[in-house]
């Protein structure tokens, strides 16, 4: 399932596609595998209520947790330096693939 997820994101604008594990939006947690190739980020954001984990499937992973002024105060490779990442409620992170066919578990 990885190489095809890994597979489709080379074929999308976007570089990068995901598979849900939970089975509704709405539910309180959310289980997702995202596929990212190189050139592909998830932009800084953050969740005001709720913590985040992170886990790299295969490859490897920059993590940036940042302050309320943008500063990063945090670089971790996921996968290499950390093999699980906890993000507290309300911290502004953003991930960027390393390397082709990475599949991170959020």
């Amino acid at each position: 399932m990885l190489a095809q997820m890994s597979e489709q994101a080379r074929q999308l604008s976007r570089l990068r596609t995901h598979h849900n594990f939970h089975p509704e939006l709405s539910d309180s947690v959310q289980r997702l595998a995202i596929a990212m190739e190189p050139l592909t980020y998830v932009r800084p954001h953050r969740h005001p209520h709720t913590w985040e984990v992170l886990t790299a499937l295969s490859g490897h992973f920059v993590v940036l947790l940042f302050n309320d002024n943008g500063e990063v105060t945090e670089r971790v490779v996921l996968g290499k330096e950390a093999t699980i990442l906890e993000i507290p409620a309300n911290t502004w992170h953003a991930v960027l693939s390393m390397e082709e066919n990475a599949v991170i578990f959020e």
